[in-house]
């Protein structure tokens, strides 16, 4: 859900020149991303 609500405020935030709102958008895809990553890596080692 992160990742969606990252998308959708990076590109409100460059259609409307907001800068800190594209800036927030990308950090939430970048946390949403890491998430992602970890539980991968999580269920790498549980098989």
């Amino acid at each position: 859900m992160r990742g969606v609500r990252g998308s959708i405020n990076k590109v409100l935030g460059r259609a409307t020149g907001d800068r800190p709102l594209a800036a927030q958008g990308r950090r939430d895809q970048s946390r949403s991303d890491l998430g992602r990553a970890a539980q991968r890596l999580r269920a790498a080692f549980r098989r």
